[in-house]
């Protein structure tokens, strides 16, 4: 890794730090299940809704009268 990914990762620990404690609640059974659910809640709220360019793509290229398709593509701009 380089020194820059090594710090960034040491910057960002304490963010996905809670992220171990998600994963091995929503693989037990019902309170740690209704902890992981808490936490991914709480997460969620900070995180604003973002979509990957891929993931765009794909829900554009459902059926116009798919319930899961959520966006339209317009067009794609290329800035040189």
């Amino acid at each position: 890794m380089s020194t820059g990914h090594r710090s960034l990762a040491e910057q960002m620990r304490p963010h996905f730090e809670p992220l171990q404690t998600y994963y091995i609640d929503a693989a037990t059974g019902d309170w740690g299940r209704w902890r992981a659910r808490a936490i991914r809640f709480m997460s969620n709220r900070k995180v604003p809704d973002n979509y990957s360019p891929t993931s765009y793509l794909i829900n554009t290229l459902l059926p116009p009268d798919n319930s899961n398709r959520t966006m339209d593509y317009v067009a794609t701009m290329a800035i040189e």
